[in-house]
């Protein structure tokens, strides 16, 4: 302590170990803190689609017209638990406040520049653990039943044209050449030729993992309790206190908690997936991950078999399992694909999720040595490695990109 170089990182999901990785390359004596094993939940069984396409954030300006019918359980890729219609309710109010609000193109644009320095940093990282053999980049594919669901989808391509996201708009017969086990029930696809995919996350995590270690990062296994703000410091279950000169929060959707208990106050609540693998029947399988836009489904192609991964549902940490949505999911998937036995339990993970969808990325005002890295919802993965460029970048001294001032924690008044 008092050197300036250490630092303690609340939270080993894919943000905070990328975020830990980020400081040890720079020289910073870095501790992750996590009760839980490293890259559980939400970075173990996440679709591993290192996606272009991430850049539409949820909260856009279609949003108003389709309030209602998420709000009423109409649209397959949304739930709210009825155990927290309390916290959804106010945090829908202010989704739809982003929705209209001014400088949605620098939002996109600032996502568009996240995702990209993620993949440049995931790339690098990849070659360091020596995974190349885990990543494939022949794109992941968007599916529409109809000409009318993808003209409802315009929006979101001309974004895609605008920031150079690589992508082809292919019909029936393109689709039967990328993937001839899937049912041909789709007359459009986009194929987001960019985008590249990981096998197996969990396999990468390990190797991440790994490099952690041998840059002499230590892991403490401790739950997070409190965090001091003034020292700054960890205060752990236990009572002990982990002081550092920098703190970092990347406690995912428990990182609201953290701060209420510091009285302050962040809108996050949790968006919770549901996950399962299933065998393929005999010889089927998919090429590359796809989202089937009217189930609201991603399947994702595994070396054990498909996992299925659903939409969002609304929560808040620890909210009752409703495993309803999870199963309308895979009546869903054996409409696409000829499916069999299901591997392994039913999964479940919440992500961290902001009122305008995006992540909160930099300093705590008026707490020197306290940041921020959460709210990265269901692109995870795609953001992660950036986020910790830019956490690591404003430690070591940097000031915090223009460009990415959307993402700015003072936008909630901390």
């Amino acid at each position: 302590m008092g050197s300036g170089k250490t630092v303690a990182v609340a939270g080993a999901g894919m943000v905070g170990l990328c975020t830990a990785l980020s400081l040890l390359e720079r020289g910073y004596e870095v501790t992750l803190v996590d009760r839980n094993e490293p890259l559980q939940k939400a970075s173990r069984w996440n679709a591993g689609v290192l996606a272009t396409s991430s850049l539409w954030p949820m909260v856009n300006p279609g949003l108003p017209r389709a309030a209602l019918g998420l709000a009423t359980g109409r649209s397959p890729g949304f739930r709210i638990n009825p155990a927290c219609l309390g916290a959804a309710l106010p945090f829908g109010l202010r989704a739809l406040r982003a929705a209209r609000a001014p400088g949605f193109e620098a939002r996109v644009a600032a996502l568009d520049r996240l995702i990209g320095q993620s993949r440049t940093r995931h790339d690098a990282l990849i070659k360091k653990v020596n995974c190349a053999a885990q990543v494939t980049d022949n794109g992941w594919l968007f599916l529409f039943e109809t000409s009318a669901a993808l003209a409802a989808a315009r929006d979101q391509v001309e974004a895609f044209a605008a920031h150079g996201v690589a992508h082809e708009v292919i019909g029936r017969d393109g689709l039967a050449d990328l993937e001839p086990h899937l049912a041909p029930r789709f007359e459009h696809g986009i194929w987001l030729t960019g985008s590249a995919w990981v096998r197996e996350p969990a396999v990468l995590g390990a190797a991440y993992m790994a490099h952690f270690g041998s840059l002499g990062g230590r892991l403490l296994r401790a739950e997070v309790a409190e965090v001091d703000l003034g020292a700054p410091a960890l205060r752990l279950g236990g009572g002990e206190l982990l002081a550092a000169d920098h703190v970092v929060i990347a406690a995912g959707p428990w990182t609201g908690t953290l701060l209420a208990r510091a009285k302050l106050r962040l809108p996050l609540v949790g968006e919770r997936g549901y996950l399962r693998r299933v065998a393929p029947v005999g010889n089927a399988g998919l090429e590359r991950p796809v989202f089937d836009t009217a189930g609201g489904i991603v399947l994702s192609p595994r070396p054990d078999g498909i996992q299925i991964s659903t939409g969002t549902e609304l929560c808040q940490p620890g909210a009752p399992i409703r495993a309803r949505q999870a199963r309308e999911a895979l009546d869903r998937a054996r409409l696409l694909l000829p499916l069999g036995e299901q591997i392994g339990p039913l999964e479940s993970a919440e992500r961290p999720t902001l009122p305008d969808t995006l992540p909160a990325i930099g300093p705590l005002a008026g707490a020197p040595g306290v940041w921020l890295a959460t709210g990265h919802q269901h692109i995870g993965f795609s953001t992660s490695a950036g986020t910790g460029e830019l956490i690591a970048e404003g430690i070591a001294g940097a000031a915090m990109p223009s460009w990415a001032a959307p993402f700015a924690p003072a936008r909630f008044g901390l």
